[in-house]
């Protein structure tokens, strides 16, 4: 495959680059040594996937996927590269969460995806206060390793999010949560009821 990495961006003939972040540890893909690695800024130019801008002066810049060699939930950065080789202090211009199936080699938005007919109420907390948590991404999966995706939200100002879904009572599930400015101790394991 090539190609999956795609950003429509308002200039054209700019330096971009993307990164990859695994949500559930903070951990970087490092382009470099094709493994993941925690973050060293002084390492940040191992980390990107550059973008070009194809055609020229269409706006739309791809890259093609590193190989993962695995299902991955990521969240995909975008970065303008202001010199001669990219840099911490990158201006960033996106972030989405991203779901990468690897089998399919397809690159997927992590938006919600709620359905079924049982609704699971998981509530986002801080570990350090206990106070709830907006704007926190949450999916569940049915694999302690991240696969098997079974429903994605996003937490309310209370901290709720709502996973429907159709497994049996008494399923054991994962629970895995992003917020840019907090850090979770993934999965969170829980039982359906």
């Amino acid at each position: 495959m090539a190609g999956e990495i795609q950003f429509r961006h308002d200039q054209t003939a700019e330096n971009l680059y993307a990164t990859l972040m695994d949500p559930t540890d903070g951990t970087y893909w490092d382009v470099a040594n094709t493994g993941w690695e925690t973050l060293v800024p002084a390492s940040w130019g191992d980390y990107d996937v550059a973008l070009t801008e194809t055609p020229a002066s269409s706006y739309k810049y791809i890259a093609t996927m590193p190989a993962l060699g695995a299902d991955k939930v990521l969240v995909l950065h975008v970065y303008r590269r202001l010199g001669a080789s990219p840099a911490i202090t990158d201006p960033l211009l996106a972030s989405r969460m991203t779901w990468w199936n690897n089998g399919a080699g397809e690159l997927h938005d992590l938006t919600p995806m709620t359905t079924g007919t049982t609704i699971e109420t998981y509530t986002v907390t801080r570990s350090d206060t206990g106070a709830a948590i907006a704007g926190a991404t949450v999916w569940m999966t049915t694999a302690i390793g991240g696969t098997g995706i079974i429903a994605t939200t996003t937490s309310d100002a209370s901290g709720k999010a709502y996973l429907r879904h159709n497994l049996a009572s008494g399923t054991t599930v994962y629970i895995w949560r992003y917020h840019p400015d907090y850090s979770f101790t993934n999965p969170d394991t829980e039982t359906t009821t």
